[in-house]
């Protein structure tokens, strides 16, 4: 660690890598048969030669049209290939970033969006200003309790069920949410589906099933049961209706397809 700040000081090529040094990580932990979390401190667009080799793709005349939403979408597969990689051996990456020029997050950050982890930026860092802000943040990430290559799947009754998944993980089938590592403030939003009759006279059932690795390395399964009364009465809807909650699910589920389809227009 104390020959860091001197190792490459004398290197004079300017151009950076970052994919193989997610995935070096990965193996690292992999091999050593344990899930964990890898934090990449990055400040410029990974253009050396190599996987995750990226252009600058910013081009402001895209803005406001049909085509901007290709700037919001990773410019190459393999940002997703290596996500999956992660998951798959349970490791979480954390991106630190400290931008004073164009660094693509929609291609770099689907690795961090895939997998469970954050997204920290520091634009036109200056440690005088910023390094505070960046100890606390970064004490913050190390300490926090968290769960490695967790699996969420919810089961619910006969007439309803999951449709919409929206947060930070992977899905290899329709039921099984993948997360490499779960946090105190991780949140998944799911929507459920009314497709057939229900009686007023019975209750609707949730069960959320978590699987997951502890930091200790014990595997463990946490149960969530909920009843839900059934009722045609708007009025008992609304008034049982958590705003904070619903407004949150609406605004994710709105900002979701602007990165795929429509851009957002202001």
């Amino acid at each position: 660690m104390d020959l860091i700040p001197t190792l490459h000081s004398q290197e004079k090529k300017a151009e950076s890598i970052m994919l193989p040094a997610i995935q070096a990580g990965c193996a690292a932990l992999k091999a050593a048969n344990r899930p964990g979390k890898v934090i990449m401190f990055h400040s410029a667009l990974p253009v050396a030669p190599g996987p995750g080799q990226l252009k600058n793709r910013e081009d402001k005349k895209l803005l406001n049209t049909d085509k901007e939403a290709t700037l919001l979408v990773p410019a190459d597969p393999i940002f997703e290939k290596v996500a999956r990689e992660c998951v798959d051996a349970g490791v979480g990456v954390d991106l630190f970033l400290f931008p004073h020029a164009y660094i693509d997050v929609a291609s770099v950050g689907k690795i961090a969006t895939d997998t469970g982890g954050v997204i920290q930026r520091y634009p036109m860092f200056r440690a005088d200003v910023d390094g505070e802000r960046l100890i606390q943040d970064l004490a913050m990430h190390i300490a926090e309790p968290c769960v490695f290559d967790a699996v969420l799947r919810m089961r619910t009754n006969a007439g309803v069920r999951p449709v919409e998944f929206c947060g930070s993980f992977m899905m290899q089938n329709a039921t099984d949410m993948e997360i490499a590592v779960l946090k105190p403030n991780s949140c998944v939003t799911i929507e459920v589906k009314h497709d057939d009759k229900l009686s007023e006279d019975f209750q609707s059932y949730v069960q959320v099933a978590l699987l997951y690795t502890s930091m200790s390395g014990v595997r463990k399964l946490r149960l969530h049961n909920l009843a839900l009364p059934v009722s045609s009465n708007l009025a008992d809807l609304y008034k049982s209706c958590d705003m904070d909650t619903v407004v949150n699910s609406l605004t994710k589920s709105s900002a979701k397809p602007s990165s795929l389809t429509t851009p957002i227009r202001t």
